[in-house]
């Protein structure tokens, strides 16, 4: 019996790393001539089974292509039926049709079925015999069918990866009995592979396998693997640099937590935590406790101690006996976090917000600590003067700061110049409104919130609106494309935000690659190529858009196109398995049966790992 392929987003990386993704199951010594004789399908407890009935064992491979979207089981040595005829039309969800050729090699040829598929699924592929039947569960589900034992000892059964966001992941492996204990330890990049972390586990079975990882996710590769002394999973980072990860085993499973650093410009989160006072998502409430349990540096918790003027327009120098309350006071409110802020920045802020020319003296300097929460500008303005002894001057939307002290004489006419020594301050609008990005940094808080919580529509809900308020964010909108693409498989809005993105930065080679294959999925295939085309552009295209490219090309017959791909991917990463595997299949498409061999020698001689099946598929195919 075979280990589950669990399939939750259908896309063209997806179908590289598949590409090679062998049924595990036993060999016979003694392989007859196969032949396809039967094709039949049923409702199996709810859920459909397609049976191939076979003349004798199979020996096969399986992998997936798109563009439609299908399985394809290709069986050495094999042959096809006369009974059968092509295509078969089922209409049962979600396989729309069957169809079946034969594939004349130099040695053996090869019966090839495809099963054509009209939605995302679940299956799982089992040998019975003589027959290969594939059965499958409703997207949301995941076919219970564990590899049998064959003794005592812990299996795993199946390894599941949930890509929440771009910024986490989790990965559960899941065994016959408790998996105990285990190793961890990391590799650094080198030539051959990325960042990765291994986790060895002794006296624990496990199949060798690639299990297909979602884009953009901080995981690239998921590999199993087994070794003489126990199992080893590989988990290959997305980035230079390892991600941070968390290990928990409870009894039957394993749980790994994985996190990439978060998405967004420290400028603007620093901005937005004074502003707000809390990150930029959210995350800042450990640094604003921090500012709040430092003010008693600089102010007292008693404010009613403190004196402010209690009315607008006065000399703010001038403190009155007043209590605090915010009479006089109408301008919009706003809440601030300040931990040993430089005045000047203080008063930047102030006059970003007010849409006011800030005039700063020269002899203003020093720094401020303070947290106020839901107060209106103006007051916070008066409330920073009195701690500084400062004063303010306001006429013709102009608001001179000076120290007490000095005195700022304004021009008695329009042609009067300014014979005082003061500093200005340009203040910059960095967003369209202050207020506007904030809100739209609170909607992305709660748009990652929701996601995190699986609430995939609402996520993307929020945000969109969010876009609507900062449109110039091409993070945002490359964001927004990946949660319609990999979690809600809307390929449409998705290469609609991917290309925004590509817009406001030309080098977003991620957005790039998810605008076309987006595109690829929706069959706009030369609007997908120019995408991809730049998506290959930078000086190190990345694995994914490499893989993805090379699977499209091959897709729309464009076999030399794909084969130059997988020639690049192999100088920048070297030769993998499923990339000689890919070229293999590719010359066996174009019919150059002899360089086809090459490749599946090649395989043979290359000192990777093989699953029994793919090396008795290559034997059988070379012989």
């Amino acid at each position: 019996m075979t280990p589950n392929i669990r399939i939750k987003g259908l896309f063209l990386a997806v179908s590289f790393m598949v590409s090679c993704f062998l049924a595990v199951s036993p060999v016979s010594a003694n392989i007859g001539e196969y032949q396809v004789a039967d094709i039949s399908w049923a409702d199996e407890e709810g859920a459909l089974s397609v049976r191939i009935t076979g003349t004798s064992e199979p020996i096969y491979t399986m992998y997936e292509l798109f563009a439609p979207r299908r399985i394809v089981l290709d069986m050495a040595g094999g042959d096809i039926g006369p009974a059968l005829l092509f295509p078969l039309q089922v209409s049962t969800s979600p396989v729309n049709r069957i169809t079946g050729k034969v594939i004349e090699g130099q040695n053996s040829a090869v019966a090839r079925i495809e099963i054509l598929l009209d939605e995302e699924f679940s299956y799982a592929v089992v040998k019975e015999g003589n027959d290969l039947v594939v059965r499958f569960a409703k997207s949301s589900e995941v076919a219970d069918m564990p590899a049998p034992m064959a003794d005592n000892q812990v299996t795993i059964t199946d390894i599941q990866i949930d890509a929440a966001s771009a910024e986490k992941a989790t990965v559960l492996i899941y065994g016959s009995g408790p998996i105990g204990k285990f190793v961890a330890a990391e590799e650094a990049k080198n030539e051959t592979h990325s960042a990765r972390l291994l986790i060895d586990m002794p006296d624990v079975k496990m199949a060798d396998r690639i299990i297909p990882v979602a884009l953009d996710s901080p995981v690239a590769l998921v590999q199993a693997k087994q070794g003489s002394k126990g199992g080893r999973i590989i988990l290959d980072s997305a980035d230079n640099e390892l991600f941070t990860y968390d290990i928990q085993v409870n009894g039957n499973y394993m749980e790994l937590t994985i996190a990439a650093p978060e998405m967004g410009s420290e400028d603007d989160d620093q901005m937005v935590a004074m502003l707000t006072g809390q990150g930029a998502e959210g995350s800042g409430s450990l640094a604003a406790e921090s500012s709040f349990m430092a003010m008693s540096e600089e102010v007292s918790a008693d404010f009613s101690a403190m004196e402010y003027s209690a009315a607008r327009g006065g000399n703010s120098g001038q403190a009155g006996d007043g209590a605090l309350n915010f009479s006089g006071y109408d301008e919009q409110k706003i809440s601030v976090d300040f931990y040993k802020i430089d005045l000047h920045n203080v008063f930047r802020l102030i006059g970003e917000i007010s849409n006011k020319n800030i005039v700063v003296d020269q002899g203003v300097s020093g720094s401020l600590t303070l947290s106020m929460n839901d107060v209106p500008w103006d007051f916070l303005l008066d409330v920073v003067l009195n701690l500084k002894g400062l004063v303010k001057e306001e006429r013709f939307n102009t608001i001179v700061i000076s120290p007490k002290s000095e005195k700022f004489s304004w021009p008695e006419t329009a042609t009067t110049e300014l014979d005082v020594s003061v500093e200005p301050i340009t203040v910059t609008k960095r967003l369209q409104t202050s207020r506007e990005k904030v809100d739209a940094k609170k909607l992305i808080h709660e748009a990652t919130a929701a996601e995190n919580k699986g609430q995939d529509n609402e996520a993307l809900a929020l945000y969109e609106e969010a876009f609507q308020l900062w449109p110039e964010n091409g993070d945002l909108a490359r964001r927004i494309a990946i949660v319609a693409m990999v979690k809600l498989g809307q390929h449409a809005k998705a290469a609609h935000y991917a290309k925004i993105a590509v817009q406001k930065n030309p080098q977003d080679y991620k957005a790039a690659l998810i605008a076309a294959m987006n595109l690829a999925n929706m069959e706009k295939v030369q609007e997908a190529k120019a995408y991809f085309d730049l998506a290959v552009s930078g000086d190190k295209p990345a694995k994914h858009a490499l893989a993805s490219y090379a699977a499209f090309s091959e897709q729309n017959a464009s076999y030399d196109a794909a084969l130059t791909i997988l020639d690049q991917y192999a100088t920048l990463y070297g030769n993998s398995l499923e990339t000689m595997v890919s070229r293999a299949r590719i010359y066996d498409q174009m019919g150059d049966v002899l360089r086809a061999d090459e490749e599946y020698k090649a395989i043979l001689l290359s000192g990777f790992t093989l699953p029994e099946d793919l090396k008795s598929y290559i034997t059988s195919r070379v012989q």
